[in-house]
């Protein structure tokens, strides 16, 4: 009698948690694809996800590319989610600038992500300046002013906390003494980043194409 009891007891605490978990999977699976994201959760969401097997390439590999954003930076980077993303999605632009970005401080390992990011999208504002960030770190001033810009060309009123290729492009300047060009380049951003939360921003700044590097299904 107390042994089928317990087998009674047993299999409705089996029965009630098996959709318990499914709602669980299926919040972190919304939470990890489709956001909105959450730094302090969205490693835990997203490898639960990964874990659990059943999703397609594409659905892996942002999920991988999602994680890797979450982890933030590290030293040494660890670029394994994002290299593996790369084999499942080689045409996603924002998945070689995010990796390029996580190895700014390597020129060697980032500039060709960064080139590969701006060949399968010429227009992505943000690629570009990322590259000219790691042009200046390597003192290729030239270079760098080029690609600041580019991206400054192609998305003009594009401000973020971290992403400001008018600064950018007046510290390369700068450092190849041209004191009144950076004064220049200070003088246009000013305006704009005071009303840089007024202004609507245009395709190439939206979406996958923006300095935040997360990616959604």
């Amino acid at each position: 009698m107390r042994l089928t009891l317990f087998l009674a007891v047993a299999a409705g605490a089996f029965v009630l948690a098996a959709p318990a978990g499914a709602q669980s999977y299926q919040q972190d699976r919304r939470a990890c694809l489709h956001g909105p994201f959450d730094y302090e959760r969205v490693v835990r969401q997203c490898t639960a996800v990964l874990e659990a097997g059943h999703l397609t390439p594409l659905e892996r590999a942002i999920a991988l590319n999602n994680r890797a954003i979450g982890r933030g930076s590290a030293d040494p980077p660890d670029i394994r989610d994002l290299t593996e993303a790369i084999s499942l999605a080689p045409t996603i632009a924002t998945l070689f600038y995010n990796r390029g970005l996580k190895q700014s401080d390597d020129p060697a390992r980032a500039i060709p992500d960064y080139d590969q990011a701006i060949r399968l999208d010429p227009r992505y504002a943000v690629a570009w300046a990322g590259r000219g960030e790691v042009f200046v770190e390597q003192k290729q001033y030239a270079r760098a002013i080029r690609d600041f810009t580019e991206a400054i060309r192609l998305a003009p009123t594009y401000m973020h906390p971290m992403y400001n290729p008018y600064e950018s492009r007046a510290r390369a300047k700068e450092a190849m003494g041209d004191v009144k060009g950076a004064e220049a380049d200070r003088k246009l951003y000013m305006p704009l980043w005071i009303r840089a939360d007024k202004v609507r921003p245009g395709p190439n700044v939206s979406g996958r194409r923006s300095w935040e590097g997360w990616l959604t299904k």
